[in-house]
Order: structure tokens, then sequence, then C-alpha cells
């Protein structure tokens, strides 16, 4: 089952997300991502808060300034 961020488990997200309750492809992600040396990695339904419109607006808006910064990175 897909482990989402809510408004009910939002707190406990923000300090640990048990490796064991995501997805094996989120857990594989992970694994990739700290293998290449990265520390964080963005998965939108663990993210954004779901079902909250408010949240879903304000990070939709940031993830687009970050994809256009890192096409403005790749011209370089």
């Amino acid at each position: 089952q897909l482990l989402v961020t809510t408004q009910h488990n939002i707190a406990e997200h923000m300090h640990e997300i048990p490796m064991e309750q995501l997805l094996k492809m989120f857990q594989d992600a992970v694994a990739l991502t700290r293998g290449i040396g990265i520390q964080y990695i963005w998965i939108d339904s663990l993210c954004i808060i779901q079902w909250n419109k408010a949240d879903w607006e304000q990070q939709t808006r940031e993830a687009l300034s970050y994809f256009q910064q890192m096409k403005t990175l790749e011209k370089l």
C-alpha cells in the first residue's frame, strides 16, 4: 500500500519515515540516492500533504522553480 503524508501524520513524517513502510520502488530509489551521496529525495506522495489543495499548489510552484533552475544549470 502506498504510504502518503496527510494532515494526520505529517508530524511523524517530519521526524522519520520508516523505510519498511515504503513501496519497494521507493526503497530502491532512496538506496540509490544515498548510494550516490545525495542526502534528500523528492517523492510527491510523501513530500506533499495529500488532499490539501493549498500545499499541492505551493509545492507545485516550488518544484517548477527547482526544475527551471536545473534546466538553466544544464545550459551552462
